[in-house]
């Protein structure tokens, strides 16, 4: 992802200048999946449909837009489109899941622009080109995806893994080879020099050694590799001492990056990369982190100070790595916010969080580490958002939702993870919905036998057992009544929303309601039940 730099007389100020997206799982119980794909019609047939046929595999951000990939080798967009950076072959946004491709084995987003690994081991790129960041030889912009190139002009084959800066490209063959095409201002492309390529050209260390490589990842202008040893390399800005040098002088060719003792870091597993900060993961699950840390992305407890009129007095960042967390599984870096799954699968994020982004419930950031989901596999985010699948291979997704980046439909920015569902009644096979008149305080029924905007909603994990749901057809929280006998609305705001307990038995599941300890029927929506049974059981849908 790419950032706009400004420089004020306090030192470097930046804005984050596009979105991206992620998705998670909810604590506690884990959800079915049921019912069947040809009883759906309506609005979200074709995504609901696309999402009962398999499990997601792999999540990827861009500056505005967001990359599904499903494990039947389909890939699926939505969000920022004016640069085609969708592959759709127009330049619309796109605001609900919508497929682009077949065959794809890995999916990367830069800023404005997409690549794809096919399973055949070719490269194709869409999206923005002003740098060469497509490595197709030119600087022409493309909204269908085609095919990257070495510089001989030949089709790149045998790819075994890709990332995206935010305007430059990696690639490694399954040889263990890098390949570099794009911006190079700062010698982000280990080439030498600052002459941008318009085709992949071969990297080599800084003692012009081939690199053999078997992990790598970009930020705004530097790249990070981890070779087949074990060793972490770097290149290109450091600024903020993203490269682990225990400096901040830019890097035109790979050089070894540092601990915080001066000793080369050496048994690296996994490498990630922020605006301007860099994450990676030892074997033994110790995580590190170095570079820009005024909004707490290091997540050390540390951050940007202010004074009284609100300004920056200091500019914090680390030049070597510093070790943050243990137990890391999992790591995802984006504009300037950080995100890890530990190895018992619960999700950490910290800091930037004005958009909702890190799941914490609130636009606030952080300065350490705060659990925000659990049950998570992988992870992707943006600046703006972020995605995160569950090991049951759905999708939960926090954050803005400006250009549909999040792809629920519906535009509503998110600040807790939510996966979008359609409850359909066990007792008689009909969708919950929402009151058609829109009022807040309609009711919701169990009477709809069409799939749409009116019949989804937002699950919510928040965490001890506990989850909300939010209309989609209302955008408010689904709350209880506090008489002894009470009816849920969609009528709550983010303030003021009420929790429901989750019982699972087997495929279906049942909300109980705190505020009289009874369970919703299906009829009415009452909570007059007190045990869950038959008039109580639902079957959760993806509606994506």
């Amino acid at each position: 992802m790419k950032m706009t730099t400004e420089k004020t007389q306090k030192g470097y100020r930046y804005m984050i200048t596009g979105l991206m997206l992620f998705t998670l799982m909810l604590t506690g119980c884990p959800l079915p999946d049921t019912g069947t794909v040809t009883e759906m019609q309506g609005e979200y047939q074709e995504d609901a449909r696309a999402v009962l046929n398999g499990k997601v595999k792999q999540v990827a951000c861009g500056g505005a837009f967001s990359m599904v990939l499903m494990s039947d080798g389909t890939l699926w967009a939505a969000g920022h489109n004016e640069y085609g950076e969708l592959g759709l072959g127009h330049n619309s946004n796109v605001t609900t899941f919508t497929r682009v491709m077949s065959g794809v084995k890995e999916v990367a987003c830069g800023w404005y622009f997409t690549l794809v690994l096919k399973t055949n081991g070719t490269l194709w790129a869409a999206g923005r080109n002003d740098r060469g960041q497509l490595g197709t030889g030119n600087t022409n912009n493309s909204n269908i995806f085609v095919q990257s190139k070495d510089k001989n002009g030949n089709n790149l084959t045998s790819i075994g893994k890709i990332a995206c800066g935010g305007s430059h490209s990696l690639a490694v063959r399954t040889t263990g080879s890098l390949y570099v095409t794009g911006w190079n201002r700062y010698g982000a492309l280990a080439l030498g020099d600052t002459d941008e390529r318009h085709f992949f050209e071969k990297a080599k260390d800084q003692n012009d050694n081939n690199m053999t490589v078997k992990a790598i990842a970009a930020g705004d202008e530097f790249s990070m590799a981890i070779k087949t040893d074990g060793t972490l390399w770097g290149t290109g800005y450091n600024i903020f001492g993203q490269l682990c040098t225990g400096d901040r002088n830019d890097r035109y060719k790979f050089v070894q990056a540092k601990d915080r003792y001066g000793e080369y870091m050496t048994d690296v597993k996994a490498i990630s990369c922020g605006a301007f900060h860099t994450l990676a993961v030892k074997s033994n699950g110790t995580l590190y982190a170095a570079g820009d840390n005024y909004w707490g992305q290091l997540g050390n407890g540390e951050g940007a100070e202010f004074d009284e009129l609100g300004e920056p007095i200091n500019n914090p960042h680390e030049t070597l790595f510093i070790p943050v967390a243990s137990n890391a599984s999992q790591i995802a870096a984006a504009g300037y916010l950080t995100l890890f799954v530990k190895t018992d699968g619960t999700l950490w994020a910290t800091g930037h969080g004005r958009w909702g982004q890190l799941g914490t419930g609130d636009n606030m950031y952080r300065y350490g580490f705060d659990q925000v989901l659990s049950g998570v596999r992988t992870i992707a985010c943006g600046g703006y958002q972020s995605l995160a699948v569950k090991t049951d291979g759905t999708l939960w997704v926090t954050g803005t939702n400006q250009y549909g980046q999040l792809g629920t439909g519906d535009g509503g920015d998110i600040y807790r993870f939510e996966r979008k569902i359609a409850l359909r009644s066990y007792k008689n096979n009909l969708y919950v919905c929402a009151d058609i008149n829109v009022s807040p305080d309609g009711p919701l029924y169990s009477n709809r036998s069409a799939l749409g905007l009116w019949e989804t909603f937002g699950l919510i994990d928040i965490l001890d057992g506990k989850v909300m749901l939010r209309s989609y057809a209302t955008g408010l929280y689904v709350g209880g009544e506090d008489a002894c006998t009470s009816r849920a609305k969609a009528n709550r705001t983010e303030e003021n929303f009420e929790p429901f307990h989750l019982y699972k038995n087997g495929s279906v599941v049942a909300f109980l309601y705190e505020g009289n300890n009874k369970y919703l029927r299906y009829d009415s929506f009452e909570a007059e039940q007190a045990s869950p049974g038959s008039d109580t059981y639902f079957y959760i849908i993806n509606a994506w």
